[in-house]
């Protein structure tokens, strides 16, 4: 795929070309009334003009639970992305992928699978499949937040006006939009430093206006962004420091867009829109960690296991069959003697640490041990729309490509040394001095187009309106995922035999495992909505969509964990087939208006979200995790289920004392069935999941917004939510095909891992400087009490890390208005907060064990905090006209 960067330099011709032309053709239109910024005090929720609807309407006035912020807001919130847009936004959570981002609204969200969120920008459907197996590569492409008309979050099923995975929300990006009668521009520039880390900056340029006037129009935007790291890469036991400041991130956009009317009626629009997002590593740091030094007596090891004596046996030669380990005569699958002379092994005792570790240093592998991402969007839309007498007719035709890479390095290298591998593992003087024993290297490429036919009639129309069209999605995506392993090294310190002989390949680094995907995604859908003005006051609106998805899929799995280098149909190697449904998405709403300020409403909406097929599991990987549940590679279901939403909602929306007081609340009871759960067995080396539909659960909550203006120039906001997820049957494994009863991985009445509190408030002072300027103080603040996000029972329960602890944000901000140009000095992260959860600790806990796990398959003493960033102060200056 061609890098955003380079489409940039290509395409900074049209934004000179375009600027020339205004210069030349329109001086007077220059000085075209531009819109003045607007002061906090004028900045309540109601304010902002949506069209969530698919008509034009402000928030205030729309029986829906949605959040609308300006790129103005962004500005002054401080808000990069949409992981910083979650602290004002009830109900939202991020999980960030560096490029990508997992969304989760009031409760639903999946980590595997189809989208439970539906992304787009403008009308282009950027919402992603998610990519199955190891280390995947998950999660929709967002675009930089720069040069945005508005950000639009809706909670709530949306399957009726937004189709399939849009079962818990949607979120859109709307651009300005080019003109033929006005000219206006944006520009951003901003710099700042970081506490313990690199300087940052940003800027970008957006200028649009009419080429002919009335007759055609341009707007094109540039922006680029580099973000400073702070991690620091170290070598535990030198002290020697790999990589000053690690984790850097760059952005990178650019967006044309042109409009000719040759008529009053008739309207053509084309755009293209291209970024790229590069992390060049994580941002988790190693927390200090003591001496481990006797692994026996601290009862990791089950006395099962050790014993076994195993002085000179590898690790390799074991066999696990349910709790007990059993010795083989020769290692699994390869006939090699188990016996190794010469080698001694880590049991029963081993020198581990201590881990001095400062704030912000991570430890490493090796001077190359990176995670690098790279997220890369490319889209292209074609719109037609005529005006009718009575109606208008819209269609769109848009083209997508994206392409994510990633490289994650196999740490499994340090909490090794507590399932049994040999200490001459780690004693070997090149352990650090390549690209360490392995590492994943997954990517995912998708194309595609969607093409949509609308139909609206007269917004205007006093007692009935209506919005409808039909809509097509082909969608292509193809996966791999890699990971290698210095075969040759690992194969003589574990038998003392050279690569040839232990594993039957001759080369130094080897594909332990490769897996290719590829995946074909088609929607065919109709859809309408009306809108019945019973009474004055009273609005009845009715929604169906009706739509024809199908997936088919093909993957192709080889390595040496995969046990073929030739795969076939019956050797397992490949696996295709395909899966169809027919979702029908109802809508039914109700709306009071008591007030041109005022309404309640209630709403029962339906969503979905496709099914799908998983990677299959091989003997060799998963066969003996597997076997302690009574389960084989077998019994893993090929393909799981679309699942789908009722939802139950109750709102309202008031403005109060003289429009001093805005309040938005809804409360809601979302019923969730076949629930589409990722589950794995995640111990004895087995870590791969898969999709099972597992039954239902429940999101209840409440959504709560408000701005109010308590005296002149002062403005206090708040948005509030609360969210209680759960199991309301319990969750089944696979049943085994001996008949015996299906493992419980989730017990009803288990929590989903949603946090139930967010917290966010923000307070800012307009005020007057010199008679002449204006300037505001502002602070946002954003509160997050600790939660669970995996019970005991859950196949991902680890007591060291299944919760989140609490995090307190604060970040505060000083600007001057002088004219259009908005100046302002910002601290972000001012009380320099490091809440976070560590990740590491124990995993794979015995079910007889309890909640207190003393028995557990894996331990990582290497706990890792991935956390804010550090106090970050700087200046931004905004410009618009």
């Amino acid at each position: 795929m061609k890098r955003p960067s380079l489409a940039i330099s290509g395409l900074f011709l049209s934004t000179a070309l375009g600027a020339m032309t205004m210069a030349l053709s329109a001086p007077a239109a220059r000085a075209a009334e531009a819109a003045a910024p607007t002061s906090g005090e004028d900045n309540l929720l109601s304010d902002v003009v949506v069209t969530a609807t698919r008509q034009v309407d402000t928030v205030s006035r729309i029986p829906l639970s949605i959040t609308a912020v300006t790129q103005r807001a962004l500005d002054q919130q401080g808000i990069h992305d949409l992981v910083d847009l979650q602290r004002t936004v009830p109900s939202l959570t991020i999980s960030d992928q560096a490029g990508t981002d997992l969304i989760t609204i009031r409760g639903i969200g999946s980590q595997l699978g189809a989208a439970t969120t539906g992304m787009f920008l403008d009308d282009t459907n950027l919402t992603k499949r998610g990519q199955a197996g190891v280390a995947p590569t998950n999660g929709s492409p967002a675009p930089p937040l720069f040069d945005l008309e508005r950000v639009e979050v809706l909670r709530g099923p949306q399957g009726t006006l937004f189709g399939g995975s849009s079962e818990g929300g949607t979120v859109r990006f709307i651009t300005p939009q080019a003109s033929v009668t006005r000219y206006s521009g944006y520009a951003l520039a901003q710099g700042s430093t970081t506490h313990h880390g690199a300087a940052s900056y940003k800027g970008g340029f957006a200028i649009g206006g009419p080429i002919v006037q009335d007759k055609l129009g341009f707007r094109t935007a540039i922006f680029a962004a580099r973000a400073g790291g702070w991690i620091d890469n170290i070598d535990p036991y030198t002290g020697k420091t790999y990589r000053v400041d690690s984790n850097r991130q760059n952005e990178e956009s650019i967006r044309l867009q042109l409009l000719w009317k040759p008529t009053e009626r008739l309207s053509v629009g084309w755009s293209v829109y291209a970024s790229a997002t590069h992390s060049s590593d994580t941002s988790a740091y190693t927390l200090p960690m003591a001496s481990t030094t006797d692994i026996a007596a601290s009862g990791l090891i089950p006395a099962s296991v050790l014993a076994l004596g195993w002085g000179g046996v590898s690790p390799l030669c074991i066999r696990y069959t349910g709790t007990a380990a059993v010795p083989l005569s020769t290692s699994a699958g390869t006939g090699v003697p188990c016996t190794t002379p010469g080698l001694t092994f880590i049991y029963p005792a081993h020198p581990w640490g201590p881990y001095n570790t400062k704030p912000y240093e991570r430890v490493t592998e090796a001077p190359t041990a990176t995670s690098p991402f790279l997220s890369e969007l490319q889209t292209s839309a074609l719109t037609f729309d005529y005006e009718f007498d009575h109606m208008s007719v819209k269609s769109i035709t848009s083209w997508l490509a994206d392409e994510e890479k990633r490289q994650t390095y196999d740490t499994s290298v340090v909490s090794s040394v507590f399932k049994g591998y040999p200490q001459q593992l780690f004693n070997d003087p090149c352990w650090n001095c390549n690209l360490g024993y392995g590492n994943f290297r997954p990517k995912n490429r998708r194309h595609g187009i969607t093409q949509e036919l609308r139909f609206a009639s007269d917004p205007s129309a006093p007692h009935f309106s209506w919005v409808g069209g039909v809509y097509y999605a082909l969608m292509n995506q193809a996966g791999q995922t890699v990971n290698w392993e210095d075969m040759e090294r690992v194969g003589r310190v574990l038998t003392g035999l050279p690569a040839i002989a232990r594993y039957g390949v001759a080369e130094q680094f080897e594909i332990q495992s490769r897996v290719l995907q590829w995946q074909r995604d088609v929607e065919i859908a109709a859809y309408g909505e009306v809108n019945i003005h019973v009474t004055d006051k009273l609005r009845a609106i009715a929604g169906i969509r009706v739509s024809r998805v199908t997936y088919n899929y093909y993957e192709l799995l080889d390595g040496l964990t995969k046990v073929q280098y030739s795969p076939t149909v019956e050797n397992g190697g490949i696996v295709q087939g395909g899966i169809s449904a027919s979702p029908v998405t109802p809508k039914f709403s109700l709306q009071y208006q008591m007030t041109d300020n005022d309404q309640v409403y209630v709403t029962a909406a339906k969503g979905f979200r496709p099914g799908g097929i998983n990677s299959p599991l091989t003997v060799a990987t998963c066969g003996p995790a597997l076997a302690q549940f009574g389960l084989t590679v077998n019994d893993i279901p090929a393909g799981y289920d679309p699942d789908q939403v009722w939802s139950y909602e109750v709102g309202g929306k008031s403005r109060l004392f003289g429009n001093r007081l805005q309040v938005n609340v809804a409360v809601y009871d979302i019923e969730w069935s076949k629930l589409q759960t990722t589950l794995n067995v995640n111990s004895l080396g087995c870590g791969i999941p898969w999709v099972q539909n597992v039954g239902t659960a429940r999101s209840r909550g409440v959504d709560f917004e408000a701005s109010a203006r308590l005296f002149k120039g002062f403005v206090l906001s708040a948005a509030i939510s609360y969210d209680k997820a759960y199991y309301t049957s319990d969750a089944l494994g696979p049943r085994p095909a001996n008949g015996t009863a299906a493992t419980v991985f989730a017990a009803k009445g288990q929590l989903l891992g949603v946090r139930p509190w967010n917290i966010s408030a923000n307070a800012q002072y307009n005020f007057n400087v010199m008679g002449k300027y204006d300037a505001y103080i502002r602070s946002d603040a954003t509160y997050v009490p600790k939660y669970d996000v995996a019970q005991f029972g859950l196949t991902g329960y680890s007591p060291d890390s299944s919760f989140r602890n609490k995090t307190f944000l604060v970040n505060a901000r000083f600007g001057v208005v002088i004219d259009k140009m908005d100046v302002n000095l910002f601290v972000n992260n001012l009380l320099e907060s490091r809440d976070g959860t560590p990740t590491g600790g124990r995993s794979g806990c015995s079910a007889a064990s309890g909640p207190a796990c003393t028995v557990f398959t894996n331990y990582n003493p290497l706990f890792t905090l991935n956390t804010f960033r550090p106090r970050e102060i700087g200046l931004q200056a905004a410009y618009r006209f």
